[in-house]
């Protein structure tokens, strides 16, 4: 329904247009409109199906560019300038900055060598002058320069110091003393080839015994090397120390020398490489054990679920000697929870290393294996951890591209003595379980028959039939745990340093 007020609507009345009335007096006053005249129609042309279905969608065709289009499409391309040759410009090859003190006996490389002990200073001094006592008063000079070095040289003539006698320095070195770079010239400055010389010819200069008491939470081996701080080049060098001892019943470290320079301790950073053996085995439903035995000391990590770490000492039992002997270094920290990365600090600072670096295999017999498939196997053992044990294998150091382990189903069992060990094979990405065991091996790695190829340890663990409880723990297992046990895998590199 529609109201006159509808300007919207065509039957609005204000829409339509006014009728005007007029009345017509007479006839002839109107005068007849000529009428006009119509012009013939041209015919239009012809048009085509597109044009007229252009027309009908409201479109305009631009039918002449669309037909200069054509021909250029249809007109032969011109012919191509001859490209000039460019030569190609060679591979940027970037190579290694040599090493200053390559053909240096005297310095002590940190990748061969391990600082243990922290550092001692040694310099001579100049006591400053005393105060005096006048009646009631106290008179004491105030010095702006500070404590006054001494010239080795001139200390020796004012003290008139014979040649067969020697200045003896005693110091007790704990760990809690880190070592550091030292800016600074410490003692006197010597002219080239003197420190050479003198260490040739004793009598020459009359050389300092400092003897060195190591802290007892210091695992320390036979072999020792002192190393005093060349400020100049910023290295550790061996000259100017001669006469180096070690008591290991007393636990001092001896040496003599003629400067007047801070001093470090080093021992060889390989000394426990190759290991003898490792071991990853669960303890419980929610930790795991890492067991890791060195040519020298032996350790083992208790992992727990939430990922933190502590030593643990060895297990006496009543009547049997203990078939491993722990570091009694580490007594101050056994049972003592920390994260993994300080868990790799407390034992470095404690002397023992355990962690090979890039240039390990120059000073160890270590195995070759690929990296991609060593850091796979690292990780996959971290993800199930918790529920299966994984050992060492002799087969291991006899292949160089596969990575053979042994491994054995610990959750749903009490005893650790009727575990079935068999070996797993970790070839590129793929995983399978070999024929052979570890007593009968003698070549090839066939795979054991019924079994498949898996691409990762869980998935392993859940088509060859293994227990349930298994499954259960390997879903469930936190991924606090499974970094931390990745972590101490990666930096002892167990498969190849082993």
């Amino acid at each position: 329904m529609f109201t006159k007020f509808d300007l919207h609507t065509r039957n609005c009345v204000y829409r339509l247009p006014p009728i005007r009335k007029f009345v017509v007096e007479s006839f002839d006053e109107i005068s007849p409109t000529p009428e006009p005249e119509i012009e013939p129609e041209e015919e239009e042309p012809e048009r085509s199906e597109e044009e007229l279905l252009a027309e009908q969608l409201g479109l305009k065709l631009h039918i002449e560019v669309k037909k200069e289009e054509e021909e250029s499409v249809h007109e032969e391309p011109p012919p191509e300038e001859p490209m000039e040759e460019v030569e190609e410009e060679p591979e940027l090859v970037i190579e290694e900055e040599p090493d200053p003190f390559e053909d240096d006996d005297e310095v002590i490389r940190l990748y061969q060598y391990a600082p243990v002990g922290g550092v001692v200073y040694i310099d001579l001094l100049k006591l400053p002058p005393q105060p005096k006592q006048a009646k009631n008063w106290k008179i004491k000079p105030i010095l702006t320069t500070g404590l006054e070095r001494l010239s080795f040289i001139d200390f020796l003539e004012s003290s008139n110091m014979s040649v067969d006698k020697d200045l003896t320095l005693e110091q007790t070195v704990s760990v809690n003393q880190p070592i550091s770079g030292f800016k600074g010239n410490f003692g006197l400055t010597l002219p080239p080839g003197f420190i050479q010389q003198a260490s040739r010819t004793p009598d020459m200069v009359p050389p300092i015994r400092v003897n060195i008491r190591m802290h007892d939470n210091v695992c320390m081996s036979n072999d020792v090397k002192v190393g005093r701080w060349d400020a100049e080049n910023d290295v550790w060098r061996t000259d100017g120390v001669f006469d180096e001892q070690y008591d290991s019943e007393t636990r001092v470290v001896s040496f003599k020398t003629i400067i007047f320079a801070p001093f470090a301790i080093f021992q060889d950073a390989h000394v426990n490489m190759p290991f003898q053996g490792w071991s990853l085995k669960p303890k419980g439903s929610n930790s795991v054990s890492f067991i890791l035995s060195g040519a020298v000391a032996e350790i083992e990590v208790e992992i727990r679920e939430d990922g933190l770490c502590r030593f643990v000492d060895a297990i006496h039992i009543e009547g049997e000697e203990s078939a491993t002997s722990r570091p009694k270094e580490l007594n101050d920290i056994y049972g003592r929870w920390m994260n993994v990365l300080e868990s790799f600090e407390v034992l470095k600072s404690h002397g023992i290393s355990m962690f090979p670096n890039k240039q390990t295999h120059k000073f160890a017999e270590i195995a070759t294996k690929p990296y991609d498939v060593e850091k796979f196997s690292y990780f996959q053992m971290a993800l199930t951890a918790t529920a299966m044990g994984y050992s060492s294998s002799k087969i291991n150091t006899e292949i160089s591209s596969e990575i053979v382990i042994q491994t054995a189903e610990f959750a749903g069992r009490n005893e650790e003595t009727d575990l079935d060990w068999f070996l797993l094979c970790f070839q590129g990405d793929q995983i399978y379980k070999l024929a052979m065991t570890e007593d009968d091996w003698v070549e090839g790695l066939e795979r054991m028959e019924g079994t498949e190829v898996h691409f990762n340890l869980p998935h392993f663990y859940e088509k060859e039939g293994f227990n349930e409880t298994v499954n259960d723990r390997i879903i469930n297992e936190p991924f606090e745990i499974v970094d931390s046990i990745y972590q101490w895998l990666m930096n002892t590199r167990v498969l190849v340093c082993s």
